[in-house]
Order: C-alpha cells, then structure tokens, then sequence
C-alpha cells in the first residue's frame, strides 16, 4: 500500500466538506497547486487504497455534474511542460484537462484585486456588489493567457475572408479543451519564464526602496500607503465617479 503521508492537504480538505458543497447553488470553485495534481495522477494511474479512490471519483464526480470548478492556470501550464518524462506529463496533462473541463484563471492579478475593491465600495453603498468570477474565470486558452482569439489571415493571402460560421468554429476551437490539453503537453517556454523575471524585478524594487526604513513597523506601513496611493486610490476614485 502506497504511503499517503506526503499528499496533498486538498484530498482530505476535499473529502471533508464535499458534503456541503453538493448542497450549494453555485458551483465550489478548488484550485489546487501543481503537489496536488501530480499527487491525484498518482492516486489516479497507480496504486492507491480504498479511501485515496474513493476521494478521487469525488473529484471527476463533482467535476462531472458542475457542482465544482477546478481551475487551471499559466504556473500549471509552466510547471507541467517542465516534465521530461513524455508519458508522465501525457498522463498528468489528461487528468489536467479532464478535471478542469478547460476551465483557466485569467493572469492578470491585479484585475482580481481591482474587482475586490469595487466590491467592497458597492457593498459600502448598499449596492450589488459584482461577480468576480466574470473577471478572471472562464473556459478556453485565450483566457489562461489573458486575451481574445483573433483569426489573422496569412499574409498575401488570395482570399484572406473565411465563411463566418468557419470563422466561429475556428475560434471555438482555440478554447477547446483539447488545445489547453495540447498547451500543458508541450515544452517549457522563454516567455512565461521573462514573464516571472519581471514580476521579481519590479518586486525587488520595492524591497530596495524601503530597505533604508529600519524601523519595521514603519516599513509596513510605509508599503501599505505606498500600495493604498498607487492601487487602492485610483480605483477607489473612479468607482465613486461612476456611482
């Protein structure tokens, strides 16, 4: 019997209160970490006891009928394609595709942090507050990389116009499910990895900027008025316009 020390906290997590979540409208939305995934390839394609299986159809169960969302995003696509055994990541990268119904999270952090603040300003107001969900979770690849598919005519094309119901096939097929399971099979690319070199480079910054503040009270504070003017404000500014 395969030792389940080492798995992933979700598992029990999920078993815990998959109960509740039957019983809830809205769909629960479980993101789980890159541990947790190859933990549940694992459980799914290997050995595993009684209960690791039975906590396993929990989650293509309530995969299957909605009652739950998992969603995947760019670090999964990232992580994945760093894998060199080709039949690992096929595997991995099915059960990937097959448990997330191709649903992805958008990229853009700072739109999720945008929406929680209009929300808080709505809810202040005694007004609706809005659907995060809209902002960042959606089906299809586009949205993993935080875009909208576009057909581009090869250039010097003779007839560059495709009929429009081509034109929506084509473009529906970019967010299939198959082309997100394509995205996680392939290689490790450069520009996700720039991607997260600039991230730690402007993250650096501000560490420097306020590494002449001795006194760390004051540097938490200092970094919370620092992201209060450069974030909170200007949203804060343009929803009370809007109202």
């Amino acid at each position: 019997m395969p030792d389940s020390r080492h798995k992933c906290k979700a598992l029990g997590l999920y078993s815990h209160y998959y109960s509740k979540m039957v019983s809830q409208q809205k769909p629960k939305v479980i993101y789980l970490d890159q541990k947790c995934w190859i933990d549940i390839a694992k459980i799914y394609y290997g050995e595993s006891s009684d209960e690791e299986k039975e906590i396993i159809q929990k989650f293509l169960d309530a995969s299957k009928s909605g009652q739950a969302i998992f969603p995947l995003s760019l670090s999964h696509v990232e992580e994945t394609n760093r894998i060199r055994d080709k039949k690992r990541k096929g595997n991995l990268s099915f059960l990937m595709t097959k448990i997330s119904k191709g649903y992805t999270f958008q990229p853009y952090f700072e739109r999720l942090i945008r929406a929680e603040i209009r929300n808080i300003v709505l809810r202040k107001f005694s007004l609706n507050p809005v659907d995060i969900r809209k902002y960042i979770l959606k089906r299809g690849l586009s949205n993993l990389l935080g875009g909208e598919p576009k057909l581009v005519p090869k250039e010097g094309s003779a007839n560059p116009d495709l009929p429009e119901d081509l034109k929506k096939e084509l473009l529906e097929l970019t967010d299939s499910v198959g082309v997100i399971n394509l995205a996680l099979r392939q290689g490790p690319h450069l520009t996700m990895h720039q991607g997260k070199e600039d991230i730690v480079e402007k993250m650096e910054k501000i560490r420097h900027d306020l590494w002449g503040i001795t006194d760390n009270n004051l540097r938490k504070r200092v970094f919370f008025a620092k992201n209060m003017s450069e974030i909170v404000v200007p949203e804060l500014a343009k929803i009370l316009y809007e109202l």
